[in-house]
């Protein structure tokens, strides 16, 4: 490649994409063959690619996959009927600290440098549809034909190969997200950390991107309400830690609704303080609207393996994120940090103005789990069977037990061996 003279057949040479490859981010190609040639203009190709980025390639080449057996578009189409498929990395993200949108920019620079767009984006073939992706055709055109005079004063000369991509990464989402701003209301014992998030849709949900591939689920009846539309519009999502010095308060809005003070890990305690909202303008208003985010679907464990629920999963993630957190010696489920930087607004006392700081990242030791034993002692302390004949430990709940008949006990439901069915806490724990 260093002579910009090759085939991108030759990238097979390279290790392709498996289960036993490194969880990093970066792009990937996918070349097809066998698949009957596709005929563009005067020529006919018999190799296609299509060029992503991913936060963990063996994820999304089982997504691609499972993809191409159930939707139909361009890519899935062809995808169906190669009978040869190899999807090979091409950039691998190892740095901690690079810009938000740097996946865009790298997947925009190799749809680039292979020229990877698909052909109908060159010339539509029904010019009464081309209003719905104008934007695809303009990109397309415009930066083939840049890539044109890049490659007749570089020398950069990749064979032709029939492309699969639609978009144009850096084109795709025209409204960015912005940084996040953090400020402390004393008054309150909250740490807020805001930022603008932009609305996205699948499978008939309504979701606000976080980092890596995670997400947080609105629920319909809200985005209905709210009259949220999605392919564009944006909200404002807050995240509330109540912290007072070190010591982390229980949020009476908290995103993950165990027993505040009785948890498997003291880390996991933590999430006690934390909530998180949307909030929007609606259309025409001049009075905002807010929303605290709830459990929602978030009960199923990690893994088969692993019984730490995904709800603590995200809650954790979320917290490291905003505080900058990342520790030694912990589990292998929790989150890589995300490199999004925290701009904190400062109260200059003697100054009399604000000052802008980065949140600066700590490194903690990861700490020993609780036991069950340590955990039953504090339970029951907290909630003394004299005052609250409702808590359950240790016995399976009796027939009738006002939570529908649930079969946890209360220890059983503040630990982390609860499933999707079983997730009710009693209302004097809650």
């Amino acid at each position: 490649m260093d002579k910009g003279n090759f085939s991108v057949e030759q990238l097979k040479t390279l290790s392709p994409v498996s289960s036993s490859y490194p969880k990093q981010a970066g792009i990937y190609i996918i070349i097809y063959e066998d698949f009957g040639g596709r005929q563009s203009g005067n020529m006919t190709y018999q190799t296609a690619i299509y060029i992503g980025q991913t936060v963990q390639f063996q994820k999304r080449k089982d997504a691609h996959t499972r993809d191409a057996g159930t939707k139909n578009s361009t890519h899935y189409n062809l995808a169906r009927k190669a009978k040869k498929m190899v999807m090979i990395p091409l950039l691998l993200q190892t740095a901690t600290l690079v810009p938000p949108s740097f996946l865009d920019i790298a997947e925009f620079s190799m749809v680039c440098l292979f020229r990877s767009w698909y052909a109908a984006l060159f010339q539509p073939h029904d010019p009464q549809l081309l209003g719905s992706y104008s934007i695809d055709h303009e990109g397309c055109l415009v930066f083939s034909r840049l890539m044109r005079q890049v490659s007749t004063e570089t020398g950069w000369n990749i064979a032709r190969t029939y492309g699969l991509n639609w978009n144009t990464p850096i084109l795709k989402h025209p409204k960015f997200d912005q940084p996040w701003i953090a400020w402390h209301e004393p008054e309150l014992d909250l740490y807020k950390y805001r930022t603008r998030r932009t609305l996205w849709k699948n499978a008939g949900e309504v979701n606000v991107r976080w980092y890596a591939g995670e997400h947080i689920q609105i629920p319909l009846e809200v985005a209905s309400d709210a009259g949220f539309v999605t392919g564009g519009q944006s909200v404002h999502l807050e995240v509330e830690v109540r912290k007072k010095g070190d010591e982390y308060l229980t949020h009476p809005f908290r995103f993950v609704r165990f027993p505040p003070q009785i948890g498997r890990n003291p880390e996991l305690e933590k999430l006690r303080s934390l909530a998180v909202k949307i909030q929007w303008l609606p259309e025409g208003k001049t009075k905002w609207r807010e929303y605290y985010v709830e459990r929602s679907r978030l009960w199923q464990a990690v893994s088969k393996t692993n019984d730490v629920l995904r709800i603590y999963r995200l809650g954790l993630m979320m917290l490291c994120d905003v505080e900058k957190i990342s520790y030694t010696g912990a589990p292998a489920w929790i989150h890589s940090l995300s490199p999004t930087e925290i701009q904190f607004l400062r109260y200059d006392h003697l100054g009399q103005k604000r000052v802008v700081e980065s949140v600066q990242h700590k490194v903690l030791p990861w700490p020993e789990d609780n036991t069950m034993t340590r955990n039953t002692e504090r339970l029951t302390s907290l909630f003394p069977h004299q005052s609250f004949p409702d808590t359950v430990i240790g016995a399976k709940p009796p027939p009738g037990f006002f939570t529908n008949n649930r079969k946890s006990c209360d220890m059983c439901l503040s630990q982390r061996t609860v499933s999707f069915n079983h997730r009710l806490l009693a209302s004097n724990i809650n």
